[in-house]
């Protein structure tokens, strides 16, 4: 009788020892099952990054209503997601410093000499577009002609303060071209001086005034440096929107 009380204790203990281990190893699975997902995910979120959408910083002249469709499709058809975003010419500066944008749909060459963080272009210009010096006196046909009129300037364009150096009577306006012309119209300056694309989006020459062209810019596409990977889509769907472009003087684009 102890004999068989002995031998079912130990088959019970050994019983226990099996459940006990059994119920390890289910453990086990059931964690490994449980991290399995996270493990599948990762490439997911790696994708996810790949697909980043751009917010690009878009000129002011076009006004915050501009829908900027033919400029995403055209990004589009090159592989990029971007988000454009109307923004006021200095703003989109600061804006890019700060990280709220990502990048800037056209500036001149020497624009990373304006920002206090790194960034890169675009290897295949935006355009190219003149520079025009708008005056009610035709004898005026340069800067050089100037004789101490004031002259309006978009703020926070750094091709116009470079060709204004030392000039004293400049008006710095924060609202852009559509400004400078009423501000001219108006007769509070005597000349204003900015890009072709943006003196036709605007209005054009107001009646009664005479435009010269006095140069001409190249203009590219800036992002964060931290994009640089993007730049060869980018760069593709600059093509294929120049190409698209309908306006006056598209044959310098």
């Amino acid at each position: 009788m102890q004999d068989h009380f002995e031998f079912r204790t130990a088959r019970n203990r050994a019983g226990r020892g099996r459940g006990g281990l059994l119920l390890l190893v289910s453990v086990v699975v059931l964690m490994c099952q449980l991290q399995a997902p996270h493990a599948q995910q990762a490439p997911s979120h790696a994708g996810k990054d790949a697909e980043k959408c751009l917010v690009m910083a878009m000129p002011e002249v076009l006004g915050p209503k501009n829908s900027y469709e033919s400029y995403i499709l055209a990004m589009s058809q090159a592989g990029l997601c971007v988000e454009p975003v109307w923004m006021p010419n200095d703003r989109a500066r600061i804006a890019l410093e700060k990280g709220e944008v990502d990048g800037i749909f056209a500036r001149p060459a020497g624009f990373e000499a304006v920002v206090s963080v790194p960034v890169v272009a675009g290897t295949m210009r935006v355009g190219r577009v003149p520079e025009i010096l708008v005056t009610s006196d035709p004898a005026i046909t340069g800067l050089d002609d100037l004789k101490g009129q004031s002259i309006a300037t978009w703020l926070g364009t750094k091709w116009t303060d470079d060709l204004l150096v030392g000039y004293a009577n400049v008006v710095r306006v924060p609202g852009g071209p559509v400004m400078m012309q009423n501000m001219l119209k108006l007769g509070r300056v005597d000349a204003m001086l900015l890009d072709g694309y943006s003196l036709k989006v605007s209005g054009g020459v107001p009646a009664g005034f005479h435009a010269r062209e006095i140069g001409e810019i190249t203009v590219y596409s800036w992002l964060l440096a931290r994009y640089s990977d993007y730049l060869p889509k980018l760069d593709a769907g600059t093509v294929i929107y120049r190409q698209n472009l309908q306006v006056a003087g598209g044959e310098r684009f």
